[in-house]
């Protein structure tokens, strides 16, 4: 789990994550490199930014959760339609596009603990 220093940290950042995901989203649209982590960027600034108040409102916990099983809806159909295009012969990825998935999972991950966390530091916290 992410200490709650760490956490406050994320939260500070929430903003410029947007962003840098929202200038990497018209990066990718130029350059075909990025789209993926754009969105992940997006997503995650937009999860910090709407539960910055996670230690006094009742009930934030829920709202990491429903960001949750967003995140977790994305992740699986990323997963999906590579294992799909892997079966139907479509030709391996390159090198870039592996790194990309593999930032982009790195911060899935990060995106899971934070998640974890704020559902139950708000939990201790409004009880």
């Amino acid at each position: 789990m992410l200490s709650i220093e760490r956490l406050d940290n994320l939260i500070r950042r929430a903003g410029l994550l947007f962003i840098t995901g929202l200038a990497l989203g018209i990066l990718a649209h130029f350059a075909d490199i990025g789209a993926t982590i754009a969105i992940h960027l997006i997503g995650f600034g937009a999860l910090l930014g709407c539960v910055e108040s996670y230690r006094s409102e009742r009930g934030i916990w829920m709202l990491a959760l429903l960001f949750g099983r967003l995140f977790l809806a994305v992740v699986i159909a990323i997963e999906v339609f590579g294992i799909v295009d892997a079966f139907c012969g479509a030709p391996q990825p390159s090198s870039t596009v592996v790194l990309e998935f593999a930032v982009a999972m790195q911060l899935q991950w990060l995106i899971g603990r934070a998640l974890l966390c704020i559902v139950a530091y708000n939990r201790r916290f409004t009880s």
